[in-house]
């Protein structure tokens, strides 16, 4: 896991954290755990800076996946109680403290005057004098004697992880312990002595006062009978009810006979949809089930729709004839077909949503709708056929009744029944590019709250996807019109204007965008891409270097910066980007071929020169490279470049491959055979060159370049490329 980021930041500028926190949710959704499944520890202070593992004997050794722990004395009998939290079910724990120990207590209140008012980084020391260990473990004082012990306390704010304990300050004490003073050392450095402090009560101590305020909590006669959750047994069956129904997906699938078949939402009857395969022994099993006593499931109102998942990740198809003859053997009478990759990748992605887990559907796996279209079960395994008639009868309940069974385990509920949050649905369709699904949970929302500016603006778009601009257009402006200070529907109606080429107005809205929200990363790329498209590259290039600044790792951006740069003949500037770019991913091969070439620009041919072998270690054999590298070693004027032999070889490697040559890759060989005085045979080839230019009509001014190096060869000179730095 990345460091957080230690100072205020945008995703934009962290993003190796932000990729980095999703791994790990992507790793916990997949059913990894934070604590790898280790139970809950308790450890108790032996003395002598030793600790005992109680674990088992205090009974909080709970398999659950616990997070906070926070200790209040919640029935004020005098000792601390426990509420734990967990990310898995039981959400919420309450551990009750009825040990009975004799021993007795101390608590205080704390209330700042001249520091904060809870006066949150006090250090408070309460010395006592035990008749039982006093003698024996009292801490002796300069005199010899023996003196108190010394029980020190801090008040903190979040004294756990994600977690706060109760602000009162509290001492256990031991039977027939007496309180000698108390002393608080208050934030700010003052310190204060409180007397007349007594065993078993509470006191609230006030900042410069030196009372000691004795206070009663009262008796709170709260009612919380215990009970013991068991771990459910291992089981192939699993039923999940929903307490809150949910509208299902579009299902698409094609019947046996080939026929595309479209099951609308709401389809007036309750419907399963039942995955399953004809190579798994528990499906066909279930399918007989449902074939022997289809006249009860009928009776019930119910209609089943089984979709075989036969040839989903494999080589070969599924073969509806074949799946026609298991159904027939099994006597199984109800709608049947097949399922496709869309379909099962949908119904993993509503499960993945309801229950926050990416795990692949067991099969089977059946869904059942109620007849409004919107999902009340789901059967991990095979569902009995008590179990269907019973929920199928159960459809009608109100949200009350839903959720009472839904839940797996008594207990008390804070708040009341509601609706499951669509939005988050409709956005993981739409991210997975299922428009077609987000679009009309979108609607939904509106329609409940026809005021949500963020459903506007994420309708507008779903819809800007399917390349419906005037719709997504008018939803975002509504958006804005709902929040003014949305800025995401103000950056994406610049992008409307962008596809509807209306450019000065994409131009206008992408700088109120940036007015806005200076460190807002897309506004200033697509801007860029912008100006660069109208061939305004110095104001491309201004906004590719602050997208680069709030994103210096993108090595795709810092590219585009640069061959921005290099257009405007600043090859210079480019370099250090390209630099930047391989140094953070040495095997682009593209990178540094264009740093290569950035580098020749500038008049860096050695630096360039290693560039190009890099490019062909990583990418043997790319003939442009080759060529580039031929022609920088056979033509530039660097001492420290003299190998002709190897541009000879690289370029007679290159015209061989190659059946019919073109000029340029003639022009190179022709280079290397001069750089090696070999001017005849630079000559004929240049020759070549010159003739294959002309055929392919290439311009007048570059032939009449490839006639100079030929005058050149035939005077017995080589060609070179001067170096200016």
């Amino acid at each position: 896991m990345s460091q957080s980021p230690v100072e205020e930041t945008s995703p934009n500028q962290a993003v190796n954290y932000v990729n980095a926190f999703h791994t790990l949710d992507r790793l916990v959704k997949s059913g990894k755990s934070f604590s790898g499944r280790e139970r809950n520890c308790c450890f108790l202070n032996i003395g002598s800076e030793r600790f005992a593992n109680i674990s088992a004997t205090s009974g909080l050794d709970f398999a659950d996946d616990g997070r906070a722990v926070a200790a209040v004395d919640w029935d004020h009998d005098g000792d601390l109680d426990l509420w734990i939290s967990n990310r898995t079910g039981p959400k919420l724990r309450f551990l009750r403290n009825n040990v009975q120990t004799g021993n007795s207590f101390v608590s205080f209140r704390l209330e700042g005057r001249d520091c904060n008012r809870d006066a949150i980084g006090a250090r408070v020391i309460c010395e006592i004098r035990d008749p039982e260990t006093t003698q024996e473990n009292g801490v002796r004082n300069t005199s010899g004697t023996v003196g108190p012990i010394r029980l020190v306390k801090s008040l903190q704010a979040g004294d756990g992880f994600v977690s706060q304990s109760s602000k009162w300050i509290h001492f256990g004490l031991p039977p027939g312990a007496r309180i000698e003073r108390v002393v608080v050392r208050w934030p700010g450095g003052d310190q204060e002595e409180f007397a007349d402090v007594q065993t078993g009560t509470r006191y609230r101590l006030v900042q410069g006062t030196g009372l000691a305020e004795p206070g009663s909590l009262g008796e709170r006669n709260v009612k919380l009978p215990w009970s013991r959750i068991e771990t459910p047994k291992e089981s192939s069956q699993l039923n999940v009810p929903l307490a809150a129904r949910v509208p299902m997906t579009t299902i698409q699938y094609q019947d046996l006979d080939g026929k595309q078949i479209d099951v609308q939402r709401a389809a007036g009857r309750p419907m399963l949809l039942n995955l399953w395969a004809s190579w798994c022994p528990t499906c066909l099993a279930e399918l007989n089930e449902f074939a022997l006593h289809q006249d009860k499931l009928r009776a019930s109102g119910l209609n089943i729709l089984a979709l075989s998942v036969d040839g989903l990740g494999d080589d070969r198809a599924a073969d509806p004839a074949a799946l026609k003859a298991h159904l027939l053997r099994l006597k199984y009478s109800f709608e049947a077909g097949l399922a496709d990759e869309r379909l099962v990748d949908k119904l993993e992605l509503l499960y993945a949503t309801l229950f926050n887990r990416q795990l692949p559907l067991p099969l089977p796996t059946s869904f059942l709708i109620d007849a409004q279209g919107s999902l009340a079960n789901i059967y991990m395994g095979p569902v009995t056929l008590e179990r269907l008639l019973q929920d199928v009868q159960n459809l009608p309940l109100d949200s009350q009744q839903r959720r009472r069974l839904a839940t797996p385990f008594p207990g008390k509920w804070y708040t009341s029944p509601g609706r499951f949050e669509l939005q988050q649905l409709a956005s993981v369709y739409a991210l997975a590019g299922y428009i077609e699904d987000s679009i009309p949970l979108y609607h939904t929302i509106l329609q409940h709250d026809p005021d949500s500016a963020s459903a506007h603006n994420l309708l507008g778009i779903s819809l800007f996807k399917q390349n419906d601009w005037e719709n997504a257009e008018f939803h975002y402006r509504q958006a804005l019109r709902l929040n003014p200070e949305m800025v995401d529907a103000q950056y994406n109606l610049a992008l409307v204007a962008t596809r509807r080429e209306k450019t000065e107005e994409a131009i206008e809205k992408y700088r109120a965008v940036i007015q806005k929200v200076p460190d807002y990363f897309d506004a200033h790329f697509d801007l860029a891409l912008l100006f660069q498209s109208l061939e305004q590259l110095e104001d491309a290039t201004t906004h590719f270097r602050e997208a680069v600044r709030i994103q210096p790792d993108n090595i795709e951006l810092r590219r585009l910066l640069a061959v921005a740069l290099i257009r405007q003949g600043l090859p210079d500037q480019a370099v250090p980007h390209f630099r930047s770019a391989v140094k953070r991913d040495p095997s682009h091969a593209e990178t540094w071929n264009d740093l290569g070439a950035a580098l020749l620009q500038s008049g860096q041919p050695a630096d360039a020169v290693v560039c190009f072998r890099r490019v062909l270690e990583i990418r043997p054999g790319w003939k442009s490279v080759m060529n580039n590298l031929a022609w920088t070693l056979a033509t530039s004027d660097d001492p420290d470049l003299g190998e002709p032999e190897e541009a000879v070889r690289l370029a007679e490697q290159l015209t061989r491959a190659v059946a019919n040559p073109p000029f340029y890759m003639l022009d190179t060989l022709a280079a290397a055979y001069a750089s090696l005085q070999q001017y005849e045979k630079a000559a004929e080839v240049a020759e070549q060159a010159i003739r294959q230019a002309t055929l392919a009509k290439i311009e007048t001014d570059l032939i009449d370049q490839l006639r100079d190096r030929l005058r050149l060869y035939q005077r017995g000179q080589a060609y070179r490329e001067r170096v200016e730095q």
